[in-house]
């Protein structure tokens, strides 16, 4: 009798558990589906204007200056441009402006192992576009050679981060730098510290290294894109429990 009721309370514990999970997962769904409406709302009211959308755009924004070594840094894909043959598909510019701030801070001494992270198949991988790319921009022989390592199986940053895990594991890396694009800097980098702790890596440094461009441009509306197509996002992991907002502290 005892055990069977102690079992009746494990069971009415575990629902109670995972409906108070579920609450606080459909609660940051309707935040951040609110703050969408919010910032539609925003854009759409001509007497705010773009400095609105900017000061919205920015929030995202959670790179740091790199001026110290680290182990290695890992740039993140992004769509590629379909050429007629897949092996050909061509970068686009917000994924050569990740590029050319991997190559920044390579040239800065911050890391010469780079990881170039991205799949969607092995016709038109976008670490292999993105290693062309690298190999025919980037600087001179240095005395120190760069070493790029392709990683082509990720389709998301969930799996971005996932193997990117895999190889900072295998090689005993213990500082990673990510470099991506400043509207995805905040989910790229609570998305790699979740990753890593759950996978026993939590000792190892990540830090989300600062677009030195203004991305935002004269393109207000573009810009705006990304950020709401990044709060979706941003709802969606969490949701899932792909990403947690505390993982980084």
């Amino acid at each position: 009798m005892y055990l069977l009721l102690t079992m009746t309370v494990d069971r009415s514990q575990r629902k109670c558990d995972a409906k108070s999970d579920w609450r606080q997962r459909f609660r940051a769904l309707f935040i951040f589906l609110s703050c969408c409406i919010l910032c539609t709302i925003l854009l759409l009211n001509s007497s705010l204007g773009p400095p609105s959308v900017r000061s919205l755009w920015n929030i995202l924004h959670v790179g740091v200056p790199l001026h110290r070594s680290m182990d290695t840094m890992v740039i993140l894909g992004f769509t590629l441009t379909p050429q007629p043959s897949p092996q050909n598909w061509t970068t686009t510019p917000i994924l050569e402006d990740r590029l050319r701030l991997g190559i920044h801070l390579f040239e800065r001494n911050v890391s010469s192992n780079i990881v170039l992270s991205g799949g969607w198949g092995t016709r038109k991988s976008q670490a292999l576009a993105m290693e062309r790319w690298m190999i025919t921009h980037g600087p001179p022989p240095l005395p120190t050679p760069w070493l790029l390592i392709p990683e082509g199986r990720s389709n998301t940053t969930y799996q971005n981060a996932l193997f990117t895990a895999e190889i900072v594991q295998d090689r005993g890396y213990r500082s990673l730098a990510v470099v991506t694009s400043s509207f995805h800097q905040f989910r790229s980098r609570l998305t790699f510290c979740t990753v890593f702790k759950r996978m026993g890596l939590d000792h190892v440094k990540i830090v989300a290294a600062k677009m030195e461009i203004d991305e935002f441009g004269l393109e207000p509306v573009s810009g705006f894109y990304h950020f709401v197509r990044e709060l979706g996002a941003i709802a969606m992991y969490l949701v899932t429990n792909q990403m947690s907002l505390s993982a980084c502290r």
